[in-house]
């Protein structure tokens, strides 16, 4: 008899993704420049969530939002744990029950680390504007795991069909000096990717035309867009350095998000 299949919410698969992205972020954001990006290969056959380091290196690991695969990329030398089966070692791995069965982000990240040949660190390293950003993002998601009607992340950066083949979103013309880095490196995508690819556009739509809010991930500032140019409406890491908490500045994105 054919074993049932389960098939995970897209939201509960969302909030996976970006749990153990921002971890991984925080705990090795020195180690290369690492950055979230929003990725669809196979000429946009695919929704997904990866780290990456810098432009023209492999992904470390990429979330498929489509389906439930992750792939990872070894950094350095795999360490496997005592108890390794053949799968271990695979580069391809189903994540929503390895995420389940390790028993959350942290336990699955120390996995992750291990696969991907990182050295863990021996301390937590300080936040910086980038890993509180996401962060603050991956706790909106988690918030709304299970809801069935989760908010939506879009980057301006959109990957269509392999770097040289996508594009800046439309809506990065709301940010005049960031569209007119866009501009001025014309067919330059790399240069196009890290200034697009900064700003995250929360929405209620999967395909948004126009997010609701925008925070630039490279300096914590959030934006709502009701107007063009977005107005801003004040920083993540500005609040965090004063004393808020995560999930007090996720709070905050969302009041702003439904407005």
């Amino acid at each position: 008899m054919t074993e049932p299949h389960f098939e995970f919410p897209r939201s509960l698969k969302q909030a996976m993704a970006f749990q153990t992205i921002a971890l991984l972020l925080r705990r090795h954001q020195g180690q290369g420049k690492l950055r979230l990006v929003e990725l669809h290969p196979g000429g946009g056959t695919y929704d997904c969530l990866a780290l990456v380091g810098p432009i023209g290196e492999p992904s470390l690991c990429i979330f498929n939002l489509a389906g439930s695969s992750l792939l990872l990329r070894p950094r350095g030398r795999p360490v496997p744990p005592p108890d390794a089966d053949a799968a271990w070692h695979d580069d391809l791995w189903r994540y929503p029950p390895e995420y389940l069965a390790a028993g959350g982000a942290e336990p699955f990240v120390a996995r992750i680390e291990a696969r991907l040949g990182l050295t863990p660190p021996k301390k937590m390293p300080a936040a910086s504007p980038s890993s509180v950003s996401v962060s603050v993002l991956a706790q909106l998601a988690q918030r709304f795991a299970l809801s069935a009607a989760p908010p939506f992340f879009r980057s301006g950066w959109h990957d269509s069909a392999g770097m040289e083949g996508s594009s800046v979103c439309p809506w990065v013309e709301d940010f005049p000096k960031l569209q007119a880095r866009c501009d001025a490196a014309r067919d330059d995508w790399p240069k196009q990717a890290l200034a697009a690819g900064r700003l995250w556009g929360i929405g209620s739509e999967k395909f948004f035309e126009r997010p609701d809010v925008v925070i630039d991930v490279a300096t914590g500032k959030v934006y709502r867009t009701a107007t063009s140019p977005a107005a801003e409406q004040g920083s993540l890491w500005s609040r965090y350095q004063k004393g808020a908490g995560i999930r007090a500045l996720a709070w905050w994105v969302e009041t702003l998000w439904k407005g």
